[in-house]
């Protein structure tokens, strides 16, 4: 339960970068494969100035390296989803691993749904994700991964014994994100962490045929992280990060009309108003903190945010 914020203040992350949705439709599963995830790290509020303009609570999922002694596989059948997930290495300093998972739902529907059914539901719940991951141990001090991955949740309902009956409902959550992350230990005591980033975001609505919400997103990235470890107890951190992005809404509803306006006998619903809008965005940001350990578990982190 995030506290000290609203849920527009809280943010998902996934290896420190932002992440739209964690859960497939909300709750069922998450969107990266378990077996792929290190640790999970969840601030329920004060998180970290790392995190940039977050000022709720922040849930940051670590995904591992891949395996790279040998070929591993596994393979997950039930009854409501099925997946796998296959990594090992590709030489010696490069490996891989490949996920991708699917429900049943809507094959299991079309199955048992009686044909002749006047509520005959064509289609239900469909979702999907799959993860891929590349590491290249260039040396010694020289680590390159990148991170491909995606997530597609569908929810379309026909009413009727057909589809060109036309009563539909209809939804869509995807994105697909890639990541590229450079690490380089300069020295014993000194680590920088480049990370450029690029992502595609599309969330769609229609009732019907003709009444519909459409927003489309990409979105872009740089940051670039230094830690300097002082001593055992003490070390300072410092970033600087960049984005920007483009925006595409586009709808279509019914136009109902002013108070007291006459909006006919089918209450309006032939009558539609548009609109098609485009915004582009752009932020820069940095921050410097201090992560200070002088005695036992007690760990103080002042720093300042720009």
């Amino acid at each position: 339960v995030f506290r000290g914020a609203n849920s527009q203040g809280s943010s998902v992350f996934a290896d420190g970068i932002p992440l739209p949705i964690l859960f497939h439709f909300g709750a069922l599963r998450s969107v990266i494969n378990s077996d792929l995830i290190e640790d999970l790290e969840f601030y329920p509020g004060n998180a970290g100035i790392y995190y940039n303009d977050v000022t709720g609570g922040v849930i940051d999922v670590k995904t591992r390296a891949p395996k790279d002694d040998r070929i591993h596989g596994k393979v997950d059948v039930n009854v409501y989803e099925g997946g796998f997930l296959v990594e090992g290495p590709i030489v010696s300093d490069l490996s891989f691993a490949a996920a991708f998972h699917r429900n049943w739902h809507d094959l299991v529907l079309n199955a048992v749904w009686p044909s002749d059914s006047p509520a005959q539901m064509t289609v239900a719940p469909v979702y999907y994700d799959y993860q891929f991951k590349l590491r290249w141990k260039a040396n010694a001090r020289h680590t390159l991964d990148a991170f491909v991955m995606g997530s597609d949740d569908q929810m379309k309902i026909i009413a009727g014994k057909s589809e060109e009956s036309g009563m539909g409902f209809g939804s869509s959550t995807s994105f697909h994100r890639m990541t590229v992350t450079d690490t380089w230990k300069v020295s014993d005591r000194v680590t920088n962490v480049f990370t450029p980033t690029f992502i595609l975001i599309g969330d769609r609505m229609n009732i019907m045929t003709e009444f519909y919400v459409d927003a489309s997103e990409y979105a872009y990235g740089i940051r670039d992280d230094l830690s300097f470890r002082i001593s055992p107890a003490y070390q300072a951190n410092f970033g600087v990060i960049a984005s920007g992005g483009h925006v595409d809404l586009k709808l279509n509803m019914p136009h109902m009309g002013a108070e007291g306006e006459d909006s006919g006998g089918d209450g309006g619903m032939t009558e539609t108003r548009g609109l098609n809008t485009q915004q582009d965005m752009a932020a820069f940001g940095g921050y410097a903190e201090l992560v200070a350990e002088p005695v036992g578990r007690l760990k103080v982190v002042p720093g300042l945010r720009f």
